[in-house]
């Protein structure tokens, strides 16, 4: 679907489509068989309330009563109970109004414009303006155009404190809408299967992190078939058991460390038509680095102090918000990395870059727990080549525990 800006009303649509005029003084191109519907007329809009927190004749009752925090916690697009019930006597004594199945529910304030689908009769705080759609309008077809159209119901709020949208600006939201309700059933049928997949796939990969996460622990510190073990000095006053024939060792040991650099912004042919791939900490997220965001030109990379890191490098980021600090990647590629990123070129004859990866994962809270400073706590070149890493005396044992992680990984 495209929007055209007013002064292009005159463009002609393609066949079977026409222009009609949208939010925001625009035109979008739609079937001719659609309309541009304003959320009022699609269904009746409520609001809700809050009962008496001091009378507790209102609470701890049978009535689920939604706050924004249960709706953004969902990981389906339907609610079906919340974390605090009201009674009826709650219930009559405010605003809030139980609402019918099926009605969408919309967050209004501080988090705008999250939506979700009721399967039971439901209240609501003052945080939502709520949809009970009309008879030829179809409930979840609406829902994800409401999702669609999260930015318009930001765009319509106001507040300095927080962001907060009336019951009136809700009403003003332009939607495209089929005239057959079958056709709008239909398309929400399709999202609803794209939907019922992601979440599918979700919950596979999520017990499949548990599963490596467990493998992880096992494998980096009990190896493949060992029977004898010996106890070594680890962080904090710890111990920790590992294989007889296993080796510690300091990450500066088994492989070469050094930072990258940034080229000059200012200096156009450092960046324009480059070719060499420049990592960025950002795109450091415990993964395989096949390609990157930004690339730089050969006169980019002789006028700056970072360097070609060859396929095979582990990649620590040694600063960055969030929980960018301590992860981890591999490089699929030859690339150069910024001055927040420490690269580790493996010794090959002595730890498999795979295995040193995986084992860098696996001290991720550890790793990232050294920072130092109180600003913006970072890591730097001398905390990392200090850092012990324990590992097989085989090679071969190394590549298998890389193997089986890699297995889980794919």
């Amino acid at each position: 679907m495209c929007n055209l800006d007013k002064t292009y009303v005159d463009v002609k649509p393609r066949k079977g489509y026409k222009l009609a005029k949208s939010q925001f003084g625009k035109y979008e191109e739609i079937p001719k068989d659609w309309e541009i519907e304003k959320l009022v007329d699609i269904g009746k809009i409520m609001g809700g309330g809050t009962p008496n927190s001091k009378n507790e004749e209102y609470w701890n009752g049978d009535v689920l009563w939604a706050v924004p925090t249960d709706i953004t916690k969902l990981q389906t697009n339907y609610i079906n109970d919340t974390e605090r019930k009201i009674t009826k006597e709650g219930l009559d004594s405010s605003s809030a109004k139980l609402l019918p199945i099926g009605t969408i529910l919309l967050t209004s304030r501080a988090t705008l414009g999250k939506c979700t689908i009721t399967k039971k009769p439901i209240s609501t705080n003052q945080g939502f303006q709520n949809i009970v759609c009309y008879d030829k309008f179809y409930n979840v077809f609406v829902f994800y155009q409401m999702r669609f159209n999260r930015n318009t119901v930001i765009r319509l709020s106001y507040g300095t404190t927080f962001l907060e949208i009336s019951k009136k600006e809700i009403g003003k939201i332009l939607i495209p809408v089929p005239v057959s309700i079958k056709e709008q059933q239909k398309i929400a049928s399709i999202l609803s299967g794209v939907d019922a997949n992601i979440e599918a796939t979700q919950k596979v990969i999520d017990k499949t992190e548990k599963l490596k996460k467990g493998l992880m622990q096992r494998l980096l510190t009990k190896g493949i078939g060992h029977t004898k073990f010996k106890k070594i000095k680890w962080f904090f006053g710890k111990e920790i058991e590992i294989p007889k024939i296993w080796k510690k060792s300091q990450l500066k040991l088994v492989g070469s460390l050094s930072a990258g650099g940034t080229p000059s912004t200012f200096q156009k042919e450092f960046w324009n038509n480059g070719d060499i791939p420049w990592i960025s900490s950002s795109e450091v997220k415990n993964n395989r680095i096949t390609h990157s965001e930004k690339m730089i030109t050969k006169l980019g990379l002789e006028n700056s102090a970072t360097r070609i890191f060859p396929k095979g490098t582990v990649l620590i980021a040694i600063t960055g918000f969030g929980m960018t600090r301590g992860r981890s990647a591999i490089l699929e590629i030859n690339a150069t990395t910024n001055q927040s990123i420490v690269g580790i070129q493996p010794k090959v004859d002595i730890i498999d870059s795979l295995f040193l990866w995986y084992s860098l994962q696996k001290m991720y809270y550890t790793i990232r727990n050294l920072a130092q400073g109180s600003q913006q706590p970072g890591l730097n070149l001398e905390i990392l080549e200090k850092f012990p890493v324990c590992f097989p005396n085989s090679l071969l044992e190394q590549q298998k525990i890389a193997s089986i992680l890699s297995g889980v990984d794919a």
